[in-house]
């Protein structure tokens, strides 16, 4: 027999029975919590998180944009060499995760344990407190000391024109809305391109999507999309600096198979099928 602190007694037999039912008692707690439908919204928040950390922290993305810009320096600097002088010269640039760092933005979003919304988004875009991509605002500069325009091409609703105009004043980009060319109806960017090579040459585009750069992109069901860079590699390598985003973007169209799913629940139920074919 055992004595315990008690002061009760029980038989060795009693207490490895006592041990077993609560070892059993906490098991099948814990199997009613696992076993809990997951919150599909919550679960894809927080696949966010690493890439937002990298973006937001990491010396290798702060180094990476630096260097994005500065290549896009270097052939800025060759392309006005060789331009010739029929029209003025310009540069197409995208706002987000391109010029404007919305970081802060997506790790409230998963605070929150929330996913992106329209709503959410809007406010953010009307607080207009985004800070600068790495080496954005230096290139800005450089344009505007050798003479080119500098557009904005960007799918940020319309409605937020007042937000961000304000915010790249705060930045000290000030501009207008003849340069800031925002979303209205449709996210193809084309016909806000051709407006600007109405009066301009585009001397470079540079965004965080390669459809910142051309429709073509659009279009990802042959090896993700690799396949159409392959063939247009020398274009993209004259034309078109990236800077890395791997908080969103065109890249998980083959994750989603083209289907464009509009709830979260679709979402993650996509994803997990994508990495379970991916494993197999």
């Amino acid at each position: 027999m055992k004595m315990l602190r008690t002061g009760k007694i029980f038989t060795l037999s009693a207490l490895s029975a006592l041990i077993t039912f609560s070892l059993y008692s906490c098991k099948s707690t814990e199997d009613t919590v696992t076993s809990k439908p997951v919150n599909a919204t919550y679960l894809l928040s927080q696949q966010n998180v690493d890439a937002v950390l990298w973006t937001a922290t990491s010396a290798e993305m702060h180094y990476a944009a630096i260097q994005a810009f500065d290549l896009a320096a270097l052939k800025l600097r060759a392309k006005l060499q060789q331009a010739n002088d029929e029209k003025p010269k310009a540069v197409v640039l995208d706002l987000d995760e391109t010029v404007l760092d919305n970081s802060p933005y997506m790790f409230a979003e998963i605070a929150k344990g929330e996913t992106f919304d329209s709503d959410s988004w809007y406010e953010w875009c009307m607080e207009g407190s985004a800070g600068a991509v790495p080496g954005a605002l230096e290139f800005i500069r450089t344009c505007k000391e050798q003479g080119v325009d500098v557009y904005f091409i960007s799918n940020r609703g319309i409605e937020t024109m007042e937000g961000t105009l304000a915010n790249l004043k705060t930045l000290g980009l000030p501009t207008d809305k003849s340069h800031v060319l925002l979303k209205e109806g449709y996210s193809d960017k084309t016909d806000r391109r051709n407006t600007v090579l109405e009066t301009h040459e585009i001397l470079l585009y540079i965004g965080d999507n390669l459809r910142d750069f051309s429709d073509i992109y659009k279009f990802r069901n042959t090896n993700f999309g690799k396949s159409v860079v392959d063939e247009e590699l020398d274009h993209l390598r004259e034309n078109f600096v990236i800077i890395p985003n791997p908080m969103y973007g065109e890249w998980r169209k083959p994750v989603y198979m083209d289907q464009n799913p509009k709830s979260d629940s679709a979402k993650a139920a996509m994803t997990d099928a994508f990495i379970k074919s991916r494993s197999e």
